[in-house]
Order: structure tokens, then sequence, then C-alpha cells
């Protein structure tokens, strides 16, 4: 029998004799989860946090993450965590976002805030968040320093879309923008408000955002 686990809020189910396990720290995307996979017995989840759960040795055939693996806040032993629950030969994949410039998307709410407060500090590209695994020599060195072997990185754009109507949601919420606008007085507040709609705004074309995302997909192997 073969068994995986996932890393991210929404977890891809084991088809046939397999089982599949989803890994996340938030209560509520874990609950949706288990909604979602009510009828998937061969589908598990568990809520906690990857870098530092207790996971039995060599349990799983495969490891996938889907834009969860740029937050650990020590990466290195994350993925030494993680290879411990991984038994020899088993698969690591991760898609995580490449940088700022190939994600004009993403970079709009800095663009943002950069036109209503003035030039912001430059981001820490190493410090966990959305782009921090922007740089593919410092994963290579990330994996191969966890013990991972066979590390690839290939870039790959993925075209995604968003409805328009909820641009305004996503640009308020999204990438500590909701902090950000709480901290700011009602002035201040409506002009960045208005700054992140047209800025979102060019990607629009008949009532859909169109996105292409820049990734990395990042391979390794345990041996």
């Amino acid at each position: 029998m073969r068994s995986g686990v996932h890393h991210s809020g929404c977890c891809g189910l084991a088809e046939g004799g397999g089982t599949c396990t989803g890994v996340d720290i938030s209560p509520d995307l874990i609950r949706l989860a288990r909604l979602r996979a009510e009828q998937r017995p061969n589908a598990h989840f568990l809520c906690g946090d990857a870098q530092r759960h207790d996971f039995p040795p060599e349990q799983f055939d495969a490891i996938v993450s889907r834009f969860g693996v740029m937050f650990f806040d020590d990466p290195v032993a994350a993925f030494v965590n993680i290879r411990r629950a991984a038994r020899p030969g088993a698969a690591l994949r991760c898609i995580v976002w490449r940088g700022m410039a190939d994600n004009p998307f993403m970079a709009t709410q800095y663009d943002a805030l950069s036109h209503v407060s003035g030039p912001q500090a430059k981001l820490t590209s190493h410090a966990p968040g959305q782009f921090a695994f922007a740089d593919d020599r410092r994963v290579k060195h990330t994996l191969a320093g966890a013990g991972w072997h066979r590390v690839t990185i290939e870039p790959v754009s993925v075209p995604c879309e968003l409805p328009a109507n909820d641009l305004a949601i996503y640009a308020r919420r999204m990438g500590g923008m909701e902090t950000i606008l709480a901290s700011l007085d009602e002035v201040q507040s409506l002009r960045l408000q208005r700054a992140l709609d047209a800025g979102f705004a060019r990607f629009v074309v008949e009532e859909v955002a169109w996105i292409d995302a820049g990734c990395w997909m990042v391979r390794a192997t345990r041996e």
C-alpha cells in the first residue's frame, strides 16, 4: 500500500488502495478538508506544523506541498523532519512562488502601499512568506542541507483566474494587507484601498482577473 502526505490547505486525495494525509496549521482549513473528503475513507487530516510534528518514521511514499513550505521559520529543520517521515526512495514535490518580479499580480499590494505611504523597505527575501523560496539556489542549498538528494528546480508559469468580484476581498485581506489597513487612519485607509482597486483593475478582462503565476516546481528524493 502506498501512502502520501500533502502539506497545504487543500489536500489531494489518494485513489485506490493508497492513503493520503493532509497537514495544515489552520483548524478551519482542516475542518473544510475533512468535510470535502467525507466520502474518501483513505484520506486523513491532522492539524499541526509540518516542521515540528512528530510523524511516524518512514511512513510516506510521497510528500507534496502546494504553496506551503515557504512559511517554515527554519526550512532546513522542517525538511529534516519531513525526510524522517519519508520512506527510502520517497519523492518530494513542492510548488512555490518565484520572485515578485515574476508575479506582478502579487506585487500590486506592495506597489499600492508604496504609492500611498512612500517607498517601502525592501522585502527580506529569506524571511518566511510567499517569496521566501524565490531564490532557487537557496532552495537547493536548503534541501541538500536537510539530506534530500537529486534536487531539481524548474520554472513553471501557471495561468490562473479570479472572479473580478472577489478582487476587493483579495486585495484587502491577503498578504498582511488587512493588518496594514487596520493600522491606518480613515483617510489613509481610503487612499490605500483606492490604490489597490486601481492597481488590480488592470488584470481584469470581462469580469475576470487573469493571472500568470510564476512558480518553481521543486523535486527531490529521499535516499
